[in-house]
């Protein structure tokens, strides 16, 4: 028990002492709107590193770290969906890998630019 009130009281006091705010971002709708604000906060952060902003940079980094994930979760998305398509038409099962490439196309769709 004691050990756990001491890490309770240091986890704490490590949060209280961060010296870095954390910054709301802009969730994106989409792969594409992700790879938009990704682009966008590239050149923020281009202008940021010349300034010597690590502010700046940090708050950026959040809007990146949100791009990236919605990226990931459609990519992650489309990934099932390959893999279904590549089993079914593997096993020469005609009906699974149709409705598998039914989903798979507008996922597709949507990551193209």
């Amino acid at each position: 028990m004691k050990y756990f009130v001491f890490i309770v009281l240091f986890s704490t006091a490590a949060l209280a002492d961060d010296p870095q705010p954390h910054y709301p971002v802009q969730l994106p709708d989409s792969y594409r709107q992700a790879l938009h604000q990704m682009e966008t906060v590239s050149k923020q952060l281009e202008a940021a590193e010349r300034e010597d902003d690590l502010r700046r940079m940090h708050e950026l980094s959040y809007q990146l770290e949100a791009s990236l994930e919605k990226m990931q979760e459609d990519l992650d998305a489309v990934a099932k969906d390959v893999e279904a398509m590549h089993v079914a038409s593997e096993r020469d099962e005609k009906a699974k890998a149709k409705e598998a490439y039914k989903k798979l196309a507008p996922k597709v769709q949507a990551l193209s630019p």
